[in-house]
């Protein structure tokens, strides 16, 4: 580190790319799982939470645009203030944006109410 503005430049960085993972896990655990885990579908080779190659797309999109939200002010000056704030932004921002894509993916699957049931049935 140069001078002493580095550190708070790398720890905006880091704010800004982790906190929307943290923005993601609370959204689906307060919001879409209702603070209910399938324990054996977790640990589990096919359970509930496999996904299509590995990956939870919703997940993968909120947390890389929340990401790119949180850490734009460091070259658009007009956004500082998202920079400034930017574990703030970044776990706000992908806490919304993951809600809205995981609702939208299960009313387009027609999966609502099964996921509701099987969260019950666990």
């Amino acid at each position: 580190m140069e001078n002493a503005t580095s550190i708070f430049i790398f720890l905006n960085i880091i704010g800004g790319l982790l906190s929307p993972v943290a923005g993601v896990m609370l959204a689906h655990y307060y919001i879409i799982a209702k603070k209910e885990l399938n324990m054996k579908a977790l640990y589990s080779v096919n359970g509930q939470y496999t996904y299509k190659n590995g990956f939870h797309m919703p997940a993968l999109i909120a947390t890389v645009v929340a990401g790119a939200f949180s850490l734009i002010g460091q070259f658009v000056p007009a956004f500082k203030l998202l920079y400034d704030l930017s574990f703030f932004t970044g776990m706000i921002f992908a806490f919304i944006i993951y809600i809205v894509l995981v609702n939208k993916e299960l009313i387009a699957a027609g999966k609502v109410q099964e996921q509701r049931e099987f969260v019950k049935g666990a």
